[in-house]
């Protein structure tokens, strides 16, 4: 059992890396010049979207503190918010996905040292969390948790 947790550990890593250095970010005929734009009004960058060619977003980088440093990207599908990844020190920190195209977020994820930590997911899209997984120090699920409906209190609600 061990070997086989170790892996797909190495596999996933080595899925993960291939999809970082090999794919590009952005399919080919839906690179576009990026549009930056300047929200702070401090003469820096601070956003920098790409959009397909009908115009529709693809991905948006942000810096949101202002200290030149990007920390939050956005990814859209159909021109339609899909995820958000924020970073802390170079690091994915939390993630937050609309996994059923309604335009309103009903998972998200917190990381340590770039390993998902908790993910919480709201599958009927009432605001609560019905799901919890979290993961071992390896980033490997270890516990699941579903919780129904009629037993979440609304501080069980609260978002990441």
């Amino acid at each position: 059992m061990r070997n086989r947790r170790s892996t797909y550990h190495l596999m996933a890593i080595f899925l993960f890396w291939v999809g970082t250095f090999f794919i590009p970010p952005l399919p080919v005929a839906a690179q576009a010049k990026p549009v930056e734009r300047d929200t702070f009004k401090d003469g820096k960058i601070d956003q920098i979207a790409y959009v397909d060619k009908r115009g529709n977003p693809i991905r948006l980088t942000i810096d949101s503190n202002a200290d030149g440093i990007f920390d939050k990207t956005q990814f859209y599908q159909d021109g339609k918010f899909d995820t958000r990844y924020e970073f802390v020190d170079g690091h994915v920190a939390r993630s937050t996905r609309d996994t059923d195209a309604d335009e309103k977020v009903n998972v998200w994820q917190t990381y340590r040292n770039d390993l998902p930590v908790e993910q919480k997911t709201d599958g009927d899209g009432d605001g609560r969390n019905e799901r919890v997984v979290l993961f071992d120090e390896k980033g490997q699920p270890h516990l699941s948790r579903i919780i129904p409906t009629k037993y979440l209190l609304k501080e069980e609600s609260t978002r990441v």
